[in-house]
């Protein structure tokens, strides 16, 4: 695990150690254990380390036996110790005993077709001496990040954001600020710069004399082509946990289980104290000061049951508040899910505790549909129509909307309502709050465009938005920066890709068992957690942004009204956001926007180059 970063100079001109270094010292938190830059004539590459498998000997970067291939990579390879074997028959040597050095050997044997080989989180770059190629790639899921960008003829990569806008002089998008108010995260390839773009999830792309050569080497696609039954899926996917967190517990530093008190948190913590040779696994729960949410309570009891060495982080709204404040400036772009706060919360404690390695559950509601927004509507979601064939559920949920025009009046706005689920934003109240007409009309037609299958009745469709926009742009963002911003390995079990694939080879009837959100995914931990825990209201894990608006709005009004930045200043209307803050029902309502401007506003006041 580590941040990654490079440059390649196509007019021929050397890249100086200054320039490295400083992108270097951007990331520190993502790699505070090791540091390492190898360069050429035109190129170079380099990476911060946090060093969690073959502590001495996996220095970064990596070459080859004779030097002309350099790897570096940020995240972990979980089948490398089956593609190392695999590789010494065919006659490979390796220097280290790290998990990434597979990535270089089996680049030599497949060439580019090499990343199908591999089962993991990560980012890699490989530059090419002889070929003088660079091919950089992204995981599956996009667990881990990467950006990259051009000004002139100099072309950067980099794990964060904001060492590679100063290296490219990027300014602020104004498209991308508005994208983050309706939003709540800028969806990809889109960033806060210009010029900046995100490797998509499952996309590599290959960079020879200047030219770019992009490739989406996997996408998430419902096949349903499973036709063993229940009872079988439940056996298959039981093995896939298994196989998944036995991989992902493989680590040379203490490893720990986020246990939110759910249900994805807790089958993951059910699999790896099996999987702990008797040692107590290492457990952590935080609990909302006044929230009154019984999550702490399911935590307590799921830990007593598995005989977990349970830690249970009790903060105040003032400390949320206070640790917010304290993650804005190690961010290299805004976040404003509220469920960064306490992902970076129970990070530090967990790394205080002497844990590097945290197992989550993140991706459990994408993938077995534990959304409420999957079903729609129960009068035309019944469980006869999830068991029909694929092809007459869209002819049904076609012809629904050809009978009753009231019904293809709502699928007009359902993208919006969709985005609205997400991202918790008013739109009438955005509207109001943005200068530009235009800027709110290109957002509305973005919205429109991407949730365009929100109108659909087919839950896997609308779970394939989750997958592959919602997952990746602000789940998975968001995990990756609250844990590296405490120096801490984040690692996601349930989004290993095999897994993934299971679960939209099923029929809907059957992952969706009984037409029950995680239907199947239950079914499947029935003997492992109680009753009461698999079937009760899903709570989430956010932070109570509204009553942080509400204890503190004067904090809010100083930042909006006091230090609001001139860029911020051309978008918002500030007599709009005055008016907001002084009314509480309209404080109320614009909560999530004034929360989302008062983190951008701070981010942008912080980091204050841009």
């Amino acid at each position: 695990m580590c941040g990654i970063f490079g440059v390649i100079n196509n007019d021929s001109q050397s890249i100086t150690n200054s320039t490295m270094q400083a992108m270097a010292d951007r990331m520190i938190h993502r790699g505070p254990d090791d540091q390492g830059i190898i360069s050429g004539p035109n190129w170079s590459v380099g990476m911060r380390r946090l060093s969690i498998i073959d502590l001495e000997g996996g220095h970064q970067p990596i070459s080859n036996i004779d030097d002309t291939l350099h790897l570096v990579a940020n995240g972990e390879i979980y089948n490398y110790l089956d593609l190392k074997s695999d590789l010494i028959d065919l006659g490979y040597h390796f220097k280290t005993e790290s998990d990434v050095e597979v990535i270089i050997h089996l680049y030599a044997e497949y060439g580019y077709e090499a990343i199908h080989h591999l089962n993991g989180m990560f980012a890699f770059a490989l530059f090419d001496e002889n070929k003088n190629t660079l091919w950089i790639a992204r995981d599956r899921l996009g667990i881990k990040p990467l950006y990259y960008g051009w000004r002139s003829n100099t072309f950067g990569f980099s794990s964060e954001l904001t060492g590679l806008a100063q290296l490219l002089k990027s300014k602020l998008s104004r498209k991308g600020v508005v994208e983050f108010l309706g939003y709540s995260y800028i969806p990809a390839p889109n960033t806060i710069y210009e010029g900046i773009k995100k490797l998509m999830p499952g996309e590599e792309m290959v960079l020879k004399n200047g030219k770019a050569i992009f490739n989406r080497y996997w996408e998430c696609k419902a096949s349903e082509s499973w036709d063993h039954g229940v009872d079988a899926a439940v056996e298959r996917l039981d093995e896939l946990l298994h196989d998944s967190i036995k991989l992902q517990m493989i680590s040379d530093v203490p490893l720990g289980v986020f246990l939110s008190g759910g249900v994805d948190s807790s089958a993951i913590a059910s699999y790896a104290a099996d999987l702990s040779n008797g040692i107590p696994l290492e457990t952590f729960t935080i609990d909302f000061e006044g929230k009154g949410g019984e999550d702490a309570q399911f935590a307590d009891e799921i830990s007593r049951k598995l005989g977990t060495n349970h830690h249970n982080i009790t903060v105040n709204p003032q400390e949320q508040f206070d640790s917010l404040e304290e993650l804005i400036c190690l961010m290299d772009e805004p976040m404003s899910d509220s469920a960064i706060v306490p992902t970076y919360m129970l990070s530090k404690a967990a790394r205080e505790k002497g844990m590097k390695v945290l197992l989550s559950g993140a991706g459990g509601d994408e993938i077995f549909g534990g959304y409420p927004r999957h079903f729609p509507s129960k009068k035309f979601s019944a469980a006869w129509f999830a068991g029909l064939p694929r092809p007459a559920r869209e002819i049904s949920a076609h012809a629904l909307g050809m009978i009753n025009p009231a019904h293809r009046v709502r699928l007009k706005n359902s993208a919006r309502n969709f985005a609205t689920n997400i991202s918790g934003v008013n739109y009438s109240l955005l509207s109001d709050a943005l200068r530009s007409s235009d800027d709110f009309s290109q957002l509305l037609g973005k919205i429109d465009y991407d949730f365009m299958g929100a109108k659909s009745k087919d839950a896997y469709t609308l779970m394939g938005l989750d997958v592959n926009d919602y997952l990746p742009n602000n789940v998975l963002t968001l995990t990756d920066k609250a844990t590296m911003a405490a120096s801490v390995e984040g690692r996601v079990p349930l989004l290993d890709h095999r897994i993934v694939e299971f679960a939209f080879s099923l029929p809907q009837g059957i992952n969706l068992l009984n037409q029950n959100q995680k239907g199947l995914f239950k079914q499947t931990l029935n003997s492992r957690l109680p009753p009461d825990l698999l079937w009760r209201k899903k709570e989430g894990f956010n932070a109570p942004i509204h009553s942080w608006v509400s204890k503190y709005p004067e904090r809010i009004r100083d930042e909006l009204l006091g230090r609001l930045s001139p860029f911020l200043a051309d978008i918002v209307d500030v007599k709009v956001i005055e008016k907001w803050l002084s009314h509480p029902r309209l404080r109320r309502q614009g909560g999530s926007t004034l929360y989302a401007l008062f983190v951008l506003n701070r981010w942008v006041r912080t980091h204050e180059y841009i």
